[in-house]
């Protein structure tokens, strides 16, 4: 599969992306390494709460204009490349699942209150 693959958030006030069904993965990050995620709203939710999300590619990338929200209460949000985020206006809420990051993650603000968060040590996970 070539080309690339692209979701746009443009919602101003509580738009969602959700990823709640036990069986469902959403994969970013699969078809090329030009995969990218870009959102220009403000106030979006990014909801795992059962499943997968996984942004699995080299230069996948997530870039946000907005401040934006990852809530992790259950289910899995994984970056799985070096250079998979850039965010420099996202908050991440980790209240359960997993937020593994074994690449380059840059969050405004981080709450872990429970889950599991794993870190590969030769990456980073920072928090301006």
């Amino acid at each position: 599969m070539g080309g690339s693959f692209e979701i746009f958030c443009w919602i101003t006030n509580n738009g969602e992306l959700r990823v709640d069904d036990a069986d469902d993965t959403m994969d970013i990050g699969r078809q090329e390494n030009t995969t990218r995620i870009r959102v220009a709203g403000s106030g979006c939710q990014w909801t795992i709460s059962a499943g997968n999300m996984r942004f699995g590619a080299a230069n996948t990338g997530f870039f946000s204009s907005g401040e934006n929200k990852f809530n992790v209460g259950g289910g899995t949000l994984l970056f799985s490349s070096y250079g998979s985020f850039v965010s420099t206006m996202a908050a991440l809420n980790v209240a359960g699942g997993v937020f593994d990051v074994d690449a380059n993650a840059l969050f405004v603000a981080m709450d872990f209150s429970g889950g599991t968060i794993k870190v590969a040590s030769e990456k980073t996970l920072q928090c301006e």
